[in-house]
């Protein structure tokens, strides 16, 4: 565990860099599960030396449990072959809970295994209050006294019932604790809400207000929308605010979470993974909500370009936000093949798209020659 002081450096700067969705596993031994695992480091180990940042955030999603004999000793081996590139830079990092880290039922020993591993911060603040990563952390100003704050929430996993939602969202026990600490901040800050930035995993439904329906001329360049939104098909409001993939997946009820960071007033920008190629960023009631891709080759994604976002926040309460992709470091990767390596992600996504336009296509035009054919058989019945 890693028990210092967060701070500003002399600059008045503290740089965090989010990595989303690893979802390392044990395979590397087959020479495909070698070469994944050789791209995600050289990728790890090239982004920290090139944006040095003050802390690592891993974004959820990052290891597989099982219940077996050997579940929890072959989480431990991969998670440590994962955190080996900062915990080498001994830079401090951070956990956040995804939906997939719960699908073994076995958190109680995951953050065990993180709380105990040397430079990690990530803690439980509240043993009493749903999910497991629920904590903040302050970074102190050149006073000593905290002028920034960073919040780090467990999203959870499938909601109670399905037929309203898969995914679960976060509680109002949850919220009520971010509540209570942010008025605790507030009334240490003299009365004024402390600037904050908030980690996840599963992003907030309010994203898809960056988004708006496509036009018949776009749908091209569209994403379907996830859940009860799945009857439309969305692009970016703004282009500027990013890259969009695939349709976000939130759960499908709104607990409030996002209304009540408003009502707080601390909370400048929310960041999440979840969606693996979305780098999408915009914000929304003033708040910023950023996507942060999948930062590996074990889960789906396009091309050679898993991206790692980096986050420098300024001792004034400001901060900025810039995404870095394996080929921006001129990084060759070998776990893919020639073409899939080169295309971009939206070309392989359009490319998705128009495969199955023309075997939908292909199926519509058999059906209507078969149909055809019989209307003329059953014509020269007639005759």
């Amino acid at each position: 565990m890693y028990d210092k002081q967060f701070r500003f450096n002399e600059d008045g700067e503290f740089k965090i860099l989010l990595f989303g969705d690893p979802h390392e596993n044990d395979d590397v031994s087959s020479e495909k599960g070698k070469a994944k695992r050789a791209d995600t480091l050289k990728f790890h180990e090239t982004a920290l030396d090139a944006l040095k940042p003050d802390l690592a955030v891993y974004m959820g999603d990052i290891c597989a449990a099982s219940r077996d004999d050997i579940g929890m000793e072959s989480f431990k081996r991969q998670f440590e072959r994962l955190i080996a590139p900062v915990v080498e830079r001994k830079i401090p990092f951070a956990t956040i809970m995804g939906n997939h880290d719960h699908d073994s039922g076995l958190e109680e020993e995951q953050t065990e295994i993180f709380m105990n591993t040397e430079y990690c911060v990530t803690r439980r603040c509240d043993e009493d209050i749903t999910g497991y990563s629920n904590y903040y952390i302050p970074i102190l100003g050149n006073s000593g006294k905290p002028e920034f704050n960073l919040w780090f929430m467990d999203s959870n996993n499938i909601f109670y019932d399905k037929e309203i939602s898969y995914y679960d969202v976060v509680h109002k026990d949850q919220i009520d604790w971010y509540e209570r600490n942010a008025a605790k901040l507030r009334k240490e800050n003299k009365g004024a809400p402390l600037p904050a930035l908030l980690f996840e995993h599963i992003p907030v439904v309010e994203e898809y207000e960056l988004l708006r329906k496509a036009k018949p001329r776009e749908m091209w360049k569209a994403v379907r929308g996830y859940g009860h939104l799945n009857k439309n098909w969305y692009v970016l409001k703004d282009e500027d605010n990013g890259y969009l993939a695939e349709g976000p997946c939130p759960a499908d009820v709104n607990s409030g979470q996002f209304e009540s960071w408003k009502k707080m007033g601390d909370i400048k920008g929310a960041f999440f993974g979840h969606d693996h190629m979305n780098n999408l960023a915009g914000e929304v009631d003033g708040i910023l909500l950023a996507q942060c891709k999948t930062s590996g080759f074990r889960a789906y994604t396009d091309g050679g370009r898993p991206s790692v976002r980096l986050i420098t926040v300024h001792e004034d309460g400001s901060f900025e936000t810039s995404v870095h992709s394996f080929k921006d470091f001129g990084l060759k990767c070998t776990c893919l093949g020639p073409i899939e390596s080169r295309i971009t992600d939206r070309q392989s996504v359009n490319a998705t798209i128009a495969s199955r336009a023309l075997l939908a296509g292909a199926a519509t035009a058999t059906v209507m020659l078969g149909a055809g054919k019989i209307y003329q058989v059953l014509k020269n019945r007639r005759k």
